[in-house]
Parts: structure tokens; sequence; C-alpha cells
């Protein structure tokens, strides 16, 4: 690597997942500090851009399922991993054509909604909330809702939940509300934006991938929560 194309360092202050467990929804971080999760029952973010990839539990390796995150699953492949330091993908390419690969690996298509939010420390910065399985299907409705496009709303979670279930298998939906934010937080979205835009440039010139950033293998405690996520339902409109 030259002088001049250094590893770009992430903005990204905050890691969090929806985990649809049934009668047990929530937003999960792992605070890696104190080695615990800690679960949100309500949450608000602003949300600057999203990025698509696979999130999950693979049982043979007992490792969680990523893959690298792209702007578009029709025109850009996706690289899916059974592991954080496992450079061997499971299975590569558009998502229409590994869909099914990826699921028999135990991987969910995942919305990477990058925003502002806040951090542990409890100032805002910019944060990435992965929604996989029901998450998914609530972005997607709410997306619809509101004309198509979920970036500069004020997304709102206030703990509440839906009943779903395939087969046997029950599990929660959110009820995510989006509204128009302040001007003021409206502008911290956008100075964010251009930050983490910038980030992405230096990643792509680089030749790496946001999910890189996202450290070593989770304690087990961790992936179970992951496992438990992935049997919920994951239909996308594409």
């Amino acid at each position: 690597m030259s002088l001049t194309t250094q590893k770009a360092s992430s903005p990204v202050g905050l890691y969090l997942e929806w985990k649809g467990t049934h009668e047990d929804g929530r937003i999960q971080t792992w605070d890696k500090e104190n080695e615990k999760n800690i679960n949100y029952k309500k949450f608000q973010f602003i949300p600057f851009d999203t990025l698509y990839s696979v999130r999950g539990y693979n049982e043979a390796s007992k490792a969680g399922v990523r893959a690298n995150e792209v702007k578009s699953v029709q025109s850009e492949d996706l690289e899916v991993y059974a592991g954080f330091k496992n450079r061997t993908p499971l299975v590569s390419g558009k998502w229409k054509d590994i869909k099914d690969a990826v699921r028999g690996h135990g991987g969910k298509f995942a919305i990477c909604a990058y925003g502002i939010g806040k951090l542990l420390n409890g100032e805002t910065g910019t944060i990435c909330v992965v929604f996989s399985g029901s998450g998914s299907g609530a972005w997607f409705d709410l997306q619809k809702s509101a004309g198509g496009s979920l970036e500069g709303k004020l997304i709102t979670w206030d703990g509440s939940t839906n009943e779903g279930q395939k087969g046997s298998t029950k599990y929660d939906i959110p009820v995510l509300k989006a509204s128009e934010p302040s001007d003021g937080e409206l502008d911290k979205a956008k100075a964010a934006d251009l930050e983490f835009q910038a980030y992405l440039k230096a990643q792509k010139a680089s030749q790496g991938r946001p999910a890189d950033d996202l450290g070593d293998d989770p304690p087990e405690a961790y992936s179970t929560a992951v496992a438990a996520n992935a049997t919920e339902d994951d239909d996308i409109p594409f």
C-alpha cells in the first residue's frame, strides 16, 4: 500500500443489529470494552445512506455469516464469508443468482442503514443499524409507505412489534415509523454523510470492504443471537 493510499478509517462509531427473537424483539450491539450485549427497546436515528449485505449464522463452522456491502445487488457482486477472519468466500455473485446458496449457508439478506444516532457515550455520531430477517421486511414496508426513500427521515422504533410466523417459528417484526427531523438534525446528517461518502471512496480505492471494520468474531452469546435471528422470513422486493 502506497504512502498516499492508506486504509481508510471508518467514521462509524457504533454498529447495531435488529434481533427478532419471539416476544423479545430488540436492537442490539456488542459492547467490546465491557464484553456484554446491550439491548435497546426503543431507538431513533436519521439514515443518510443504505447499503446491502448478508448476515446470519453458519452452523457447520459455528461462525457468523457476513458479506461485503454494496449499493446495488443488481449490478454489484456480494462475497459471502463465514467468520470474520476467513478470506475464502462461501459463495459470490449477484444476489438473485446466489440467494438460495446463501440461505443454505445460513445467511440472510441484510440492510445496512448508515446514519446519525446516539453512541454508547451519549454523544451523536455515525452509526450503522443492520436489519435482516423480519427487520428487512419492516424497513422495505416503511420505505414504500414513505415514497421510496428513508434517507433524511427520522426513523423511530418505540419498542412496538407485530408477531410473524413461518412454519412453526414465531418472530417479532419491528413497527418502524418515519417523520421529519429538525433542520439542525438534518444538517448534522448531511455533514456525516459527506464524511461517510469520502470514506467509501477511499475504501474502494484501497480495495477494502466496509465489513472489515466489524472486528473479530463475536462471542458465543452474540453468535447464538444471530442464529436465532436467521430463522425469520426475509422476503425482499427483488
